[in-house]
């Protein structure tokens, strides 16, 4: 091999090796960022669940326990077979997390439906009683 093909070669292994690099400073980025953002919407959870007081014991222990591994880890799991690569959390626990996730959106669902309801029946106690000579242009709800 000719100094000129070894220069070439070492200047393409150099090209290679801060491109790789790069490319792990992104994907540590993405890991962090994901490990923030999964972070908040547990607590978040775990906040609007005990509000309400329909948080169970398994929710708040799994709640604190991965919060805890994602501040002391960046990442809830360690097995790569659990999830993808850059993932904070593994598929089982985005289950758990999208049940809670569901679980909060049933509570406000129910309570604008109650909130709904309750201005529904304030809306007919204030109508005054039809009578006979009141004709209504416009349909009760």
């Amino acid at each position: 091999m000719s100094d000129w093909q070894r220069k070439n070669w070492a200047a393409a292994q150099e090209a290679q090796d801060a491109a790789i690099a790069k490319q792990r400073e992104r994907e540590k980025k993405a890991r962090e960022r994901s490990a923030r953002n999964a972070q908040r919407k547990i607590a978040r959870l775990r906040k609007t669940l005990a509000e309400n007081g329909e948080i169970t014991d398994f929710e708040d222990e799994f709640a604190g326990s991965v919060a805890e591994r994602l501040d002391k880890y960046g990442a809830a799991f360690a097995d790569p077979g659990l999830g993808r690569p850059g993932d904070a959390l593994s598929s089982a626990q985005k289950r758990v997390v999208a049940s809670m996730n569901r679980k909060v959106k049933e509570a406000r669902a129910a309570e604008k439906a109650k909130r709904a309801e309750a201005a529904e029946t304030e809306e007919d106690k204030a109508a005054p009683a039809p009578s006979a000579n009141v004709v209504r242009l416009t349909p009760r709800r």
